[in-house]
């Protein structure tokens, strides 16, 4: 119901005076009163100064913002974290304009700490996943588990035989990986490992979902060495039309491409899965993708290492049918040993704490084997730098 106007004479215009030059302090304090917290707000609201840009904010307060999210940088901080830390702070500066995560997250964060040249630890939730052929290794497109991959690329190595037959052993592109698919959705894995498509053509499958986060491009950029796409801005942005059709022609789209990418958008749902997996092996002949051959050395190396393993399996199959196992009795006090050691070396699982009673030297075996299992397994979550510790011995 709308307030009825007052009469007018004096009195009551002075009245109306008051209350017009009073009505947003009044809204401030009764939302004070609604939320304590709001009290934040109360200088930037009753305040005229020029207008600060939500840049301009994030840029004054990034850093206090990171520290207190990382606790003075000793730990990790989530760029979800940074975000709840700076955005009181950036719209306390700009008139308590919303600001939205995608924004800080996806633009502001990464481009000050890119202009600020920052030794940051800063982790993006994972938002896709990438996985390579052959290994079968699924890695989170999140940046601890891009970096950490990273980290651990290596060219292929020949693991000799031992009591496992010999393999090679390979993370990342080199020896394994022909080229990306990048698909900017997820939910296809099924269909793409019902054609095995990454095996029959030695890809690196990533998806994400929805815009290409952080990490991918991080990735994306290490694989293909096309550093200058990093930073481009997307069509959905309010970048010039003209300096768009620059950009995209400058990557090699063609003219028609370029109407497409502008004016279209093509929805990979509404193919069928046979479309789709014919237009994506169509692109790759195009493209002239190759199955991956290494050089004759590793060829070589590799045709050695497997004659000798299959050697070694043969005498140690004929050695198992002629082994007496020699009898051992379970001490009595085998729960408190293990205990004892759990207490100890928290990291280890009871049956790691059983292979240290057997024999008291065998820790650091122990302890290299779990980080081999990691490793192989695919995980590359860890803050630590174990795989790289691991991969200190193999150049």
């Amino acid at each position: 119901m709308s307030k009825q106007p007052r009469p007018r004479n004096i009195a009551n215009d002075m009245l109306d005076a008051v209350e017009t030059a009073t009505r947003k302090w009044t809204r401030q304090r009764k939302a004070e009163e609604r939320h304590p917290g709001m009290v934040r707000y109360r200088a930037s609201r009753m305040t005229r100064e020029p207008r600060t840009t939500q840049k301009d904010a994030a840029w004054e307060i990034m850093g206090v913002s990171y520290m207190a999210a990382s606790t003075n940088n000793t730990l990790p901080a989530k760029a979800r974290q940074i975000f709840y830390q700076a955005r009181p702070k950036i719209m306390a500066l700009t008139d308590d304009k919303e600001l939205a995560y995608g924004y800080f997250s996806q633009t502001l964060l990464p481009d000050y700490i890119e202009e600020h040249d920052v030794k940051w630890n800063v982790v993006y939730d994972a938002r896709g996943h990438l996985e390579e052929p052959h290994t079968n290794r699924r890695i989170g497109i999140g940046t601890i588990e891009i970096d950490n991959y990273l980290r651990a690329m290596r060219v292929p190595k020949v693991v000799a035989a031992e009591f496992a037959d010999a393999k090679v052993s390979v993370i990342g592109p080199s020896g394994n990986i022909a080229g990306v698919l990048f698909c900017e959705k997820e939910g296809f894995d099924p269909l793409f490992k019902a054609v095995d498509l990454a095996n029959r053509h030695d890809l690196m499958i990533i998806s994400t979902k929805g815009t290409s986060v952080v990490a991918a491009r991080k990735l994306v950029v290490r694989l293909e060495d096309i550093a200058g796409l990093e930073r481009e801005p997307a069509a959905a942005t309010k970048v010039n039309e003209a300096d768009l059709r620059i950009q995209l022609a400058n990557n090699g789209a063609t003219p028609a491409e370029i109407e497409i990418l502008l004016n279209e958008r093509v929805e990979l749902n509404a193919m069928t899965s046979g479309d789709l997996i014919a237009m994506i092996e169509r692109k790759l002949k195009a493209y002239g993708l190759k199955k991956v051959i290494p050089d004759a050395d590793l060829l070589g190396e590799t045709y050695l290492a497997f004659h000798r393993s299959k050697e070694l399996r043969e005498a140690f199959e004929e050695l198992e049918s002629e082994f007496e196992e020699t009898e051992i009795k379970v001490p009595k006090n085998l729960a408190k040993r293990v205990r004892a050691i759990l207490d100890r070396q928290a990291d280890l699982r009871w049956d790691d704490a059983i292979q240290i009673v057997l024999d008291g030297t065998q820790l650091d075996a122990v302890r290299k084997k779990k980080r081999k299992a990691k490793e192989e397994a695919g995980n590359f979550t860890d803050t630590d730098d174990a795989a790289e510790e691991d991969e200190g011995g193999d150049e």
